[in-house]
């Protein structure tokens, strides 16, 4: 018997432990079995990772189910495991028909072949990887171009542990739409954000790493969180969360934020509480409901915008960012 795995409690703990148990067979120079050796093995703290880790992965496809485009993740040797609905709505394939090597049933076969070569050549070098492909849409059998970005995560040893990827529909981006490279540009903010925050150890971490990843895109110089407050008063109330480019230039701006406390329709962030929808403001200074107005005016800042983050109870917190220089959406 190789490594079956049970859960025992033993009488004088009575913790329960999960055992691996191998078994062998001790035979005398015949060759007849006269006895057994049985070695078990304490495997509770590897059970207890391996449920940690299907626990963020339940998190990460909840996330990348909201997400406007095709997710994906694969093992380290490229098999495909997990796609979000918006593959499956596209490409009218099932996750069975999808996993493996499956999605290629998909693809234009004149691009099959330079895929292939790109994405192994990627899985051989353990690299990110971007490329683009036409994939067949069910509704009408058009096939159409996607750019296919994917990167690997990696353990402390340096090991790939996973791959996460994200396809972005680019057909009319080819015929020169401006306005549908930057949704897809903020599709790849979004999947980059909820990357970040599945390899975050904590929620601060993982807001931390969207206000950075956010600022670092758009090249923004602040970005601060304002989460709902847990005391049942429905406002937002400031967290001490910031990406500040330059911390020493908008300290007032900070000290006035981290004392404001916001209902839902004030100011930016109430704003975006009350509407639930992402909203942008050219010039703060002129904007007759921005509490922090005057010192934001003495300070330069001049540009934000804000978007709430959403679980499925609700908004939970407001990310709000802002500029130096008026700035039109």
């Amino acid at each position: 018997v190789d490594d079956s795995e049970t859960f025992v409690r033993p009488h004088h703990t009575g913790k329960g432990i999960w055992v691996s148990a191998n078994a062998r067979p001790l035979r005398d120079a015949s060759g007849n079995v006269r006895g057994g050796v049985v070695v078990f093995r304490d495997v509770t703290e590897r059970k207890r990772a391996e449920e940690e880790l299907r626990a963020s992965e339940e998190q990460y496809h909840s996330l990348a189910d909201l997400i406007p485009g095709v997710v994906w993740t694969a093992r380290p040797d490229g098999w495909i495991d997990y796609a979000n609905q918006s593959w499956f709505k596209y490409t009218g394939l099932t996750m069975q028909q999808t996993e493996g090597t499956g999605w290629i049933a998909a693809v234009h076969p004149d691009d099959i072949e330079g895929l292939s070569q790109v994405w192994g050549r990627a899985l051989q070098i353990g690299e990110p990887v971007e490329v683009e492909y036409r994939i067949k849409r069910a509704a009408d059998g058009e096939y159409r171009w996607f750019l296919a970005h994917g990167r690997p995560v990696r353990d402390r040893e340096g090991r790939i542990v996973k791959w996460f990827g994200l396809l972005t529909e680019i057909e009319d981006q080819k015929q020169g739409q401006k306005a549908l490279e930057r949704q897809n540009a903020l599709v790849r903010l979004l999947h980059e954000v909820t990357v970040a925050a599945y390899e975050a150890a904590t929620v601060d971490e993982a807001l931390q790493a969207g206000v950075d990843q956010v600022c670092a895109y758009t090249g923004w110089p602040i970005g601060h969180v304002y989460v709902l407050a847990d005391d049942g008063s429905k406002e937002l109330v400031p967290t001490t969360i910031w990406h500040l480019d330059h911390p020493e230039s908008f300290e007032n701006f900070v000290q006035v934020t981290e004392t404001t406390r916001l209902a839902a329709g004030a100011g930016l962030p109430g704003r975006v509480l009350a509407t639930n929808q992402p909203l942008w403001i050219t010039d703060v200074t002129q904007d007759d409901n921005f509490p922090r107005a005057r010192v934001a005016g003495e300070l330069g800042v001049r540009g934000a915008f804000a978007f709430p983050l959403l679980t499925v109870a609700g908004i939970v917190a407001v990310l709000e960012f802002f500029t130096i220089e008026p700035r039109e959406p």
